[in-house]
């Protein structure tokens, strides 16, 4: 199909319709796919039955090797994205963001006179207060200083892996899925993307530690991670905790 032009990519698959009906489900290679040859059956799937039928598209790659299906951005439509999305509602809605805002305006404040002063850094400067305003709010961590900070550097690059790994076309195994079963011992890339989900949920776990000795030593200051930690309700482990928070 990729041969032809991307304005009649759809006549083949339309062509079957009177042999197959409004609904062809072809398996491409182990991909696959549902083609839908009339109005009234894509809406009926995809707006009507939209609460049966949607859900994520699967990364392989980004979502079931680097990061388990716990970062909320890949996390399929199951009970684990349910349980993240009500935590994440509980500890970032609109009664509990006034308690953020004065990190907020000193991060604006830092942000401003960081760019009055070096103009041309101005890309460096949001990155350093992006990271800054996000880690002090989930982790309650200090102003970071620099775009250098080794915080900084961490989060930039878990966040360029997962984005790379997520890029289509980046792994042949999203278009041939039964290559996910090679050993990682004879593939390299699963290799490398198994071992960077030891090193993220390392991170990710490290950066929650402190503020789960805070609560225990009676110290409770608010941040995301401190109200996922405290609502046992969730009953997400810890691991699963770390990546509700890293996905934030």
């Amino acid at each position: 199909m990729a041969w032809l032009p991307a304005s009649i990519q759809q006549r083949p698959y339309h062509s079957k319709r009177k042999q197959y009906g409004d609904v062809v489900y072809p398996n491409l290679a182990g991909q696959p796919a549902v083609v839908l040859n009339s109005l009234k059956a894509a809406a009926d799937i995809l707006d009507r039955r939209a609460g049966l039928n949607s859900d994520r598209p699967s990364y392989i790659v980004a979502s079931e090797m680097m990061s388990r299906n716990m970062f909320m951005g890949f996390t399929p439509y199951n009970d684990l994205w349910r349980t993240m999305r009500r935590a994440s509602h509980e500890g970032l809605h609109k009664a509990v963001t006034p308690n953020f805002h004065p990190t907020q305006m000193k991060e604006a404040a830092i942000l401003a006179s960081e760019i009055i002063s070096t103009p041309k850094n101005w890309d460096n400067h949001l990155r350093r207060a992006a990271t800054s305003v996000i880690a002090s709010i989930v982790y309650d961590t200090p102003t970071l200083k620099s775009e250098e900070d080794p915080l900084v550097m961490e989060v930039n690059q878990f966040t360029a892996r997962l984005t790379k790994a997520a890029l289509p076309g980046a792994h042949f195994v999203e278009s041939f899925p039964q290559m996910k079963y090679i050993p990682a011992s004879s593939a390299k890339r699963k290799q490398i993307a198994l071992e960077s989900y030891k090193k993220d949920t390392s991170m990710l776990t490290g950066l929650m530690q402190p503020v789960g000795n805070q609560i225990a030593s009676g110290e409770d200051r608010p941040s995301f991670s401190a109200t996922v930690i405290n609502d046992e309700s969730h009953n997400m482990t810890e691991v699963e905790s770390a990546w509700l928070a890293g996905s934030i």
